[in-house]
């Protein structure tokens, strides 16, 4: 692939995980915004891992993404288009997402993000989730047998993972 294209005017241009942008007079500039074993999304435009890690507990697994690359983190579904990509990555697999509950909270709807506390928007939860297991399940996986759906478990749990910057 060669470092020009032509696009129309203001417009992104997209190629397999790489990004175009427009720089005047209709020629792009090629740029790849993700890290080594990073890859770009072209759907929701953030770079994810090249593999799925683990197995391993799920605060293992934000510690090991936040060590592969300043910014990273464990993959924060945010939307349906996020979760379904989630989906497509995973194939069959079931993997933690940087979602918890604070251990000082009883509250089951007291679900935050990993990366920054901030109560979460979007919700997939499977059938009776989040059911918090008597106060055992504070962290969040997608399960493939479930389309992806949300269920907490335990922080003693073994899961596989993604990481997203």
């Amino acid at each position: 692939m060669g470092g020009l294209r032509w696009c129309r005017q203001d417009l992104e241009c997209f190629a397999f995980g790489v990004q175009w942008t427009e720089q005047g007079f209709g020629i792009c500039n090629i740029y790849v915004p993700c890290p080594l074993n990073f890859d770009w999304d072209i759907y929701v435009k953030k770079c994810y891992s090249l593999e799925i890690f683990g197995p391993s507990r799920w605060s293992n697994a934000v510690d090991q993404c936040r060590s592969t690359h300043p910014g990273a983190k464990l993959i924060e579904p945010r939307n349906a288009l996020e979760n379904q990509r989630l989906a497509v990555m995973a194939g069959a697999t079931d993997v933690w997402i940087g979602l918890y509950r604070p251990s000082i909270s009883t509250d089951l709807n007291d679900i935050r993000y990993s990366s920054d506390g901030q109560l979460i928007g979007y919700t997939q939860w499977g059938g009776g989730q989040p059911n918090n297991n008597n106060g055992q399940e504070s962290v969040v996986m997608a399960l493939s047998s479930a389309n992806y759906k949300w269920f907490d478990k335990t922080r003693t749990e073994i899961g596989k993972f993604i990481c997203e910057i």
